[in-house]
């Protein structure tokens, strides 16, 4: 019974508007979070590097 309920469900009109709800939520969690902290991790690692640079 409960498989059949899934394959009833696949594809109907709640589970596609659940998937574009967590498509939305996912790139609101990477535009504000992760892009950001990417950035930063790659500058301070430009800025690691410059200082290894100058010590050498």
């Amino acid at each position: 019974m409960r498989q059949m309920s899934t394959d009833l469900a696949k594809g109907s009109f709640v589970v596609t508007a659940l998937a574009r709800w967590q498509h939305q939520i996912m790139e609101f969690i990477h535009e504000e979070y992760i892009a950001p902290l990417r950035a930063e991790n790659a500058e301070l690692r430009a800025k690691i590097q410059e200082l290894q640079a100058h010590a050498d």
